[in-house]
């Protein structure tokens, strides 16, 4: 497991302690900023893995939707529908994760590791 450094979540609790914080305040100002930049990559990847989830479900059983629109379009010989479906479904997974990537770096300006992921 990769330790970050010297102020690797060991070192941090031993500060807390130090300064005499509470479970809640250790919680608080500790264990949730230490994992913040996890839990947002975390989320940025089940974005991902819910995009792709989502085209296959609309691929194999929906009568309507951008999935539905792109079978559609294939069945019917519309390049037009398919590319328009392909085109829409790419954009919009572009914008989602372009706003939590907005969010994310918000959330973790304070983060020295942040301008590191780019």
């Amino acid at each position: 497991m990769h330790r970050g450094g010297p102020w690797h979540a060991g070192k941090l609790v031993e500060v807390g302690e130090i300064f005499v914080l509470n479970k809640r305040e250790r919680v608080l100002q500790i264990f949730l900023p230490a994992a913040a930049p996890y839990a947002m990559t975390g989320l940025r990847i089940g974005l991902g893995q819910a995009w792709l989830f989502l085209v296959a479900a609309e691929l194999i059983a929906s009568t309507r939707g951008l999935g539905f629109l792109l079978i559609d379009g294939q069945n019917n010989l519309r390049p037009d529908l398919m590319l328009v479906s392909i085109l829409t479904l790419a954009l919009l997974g572009k914008y989602a994760d372009s706003l939590l990537r907005l969010l994310e770096g918000r959330l973790l300006a304070w983060s020295d590791t942040f301008g590191e992921q780019r």
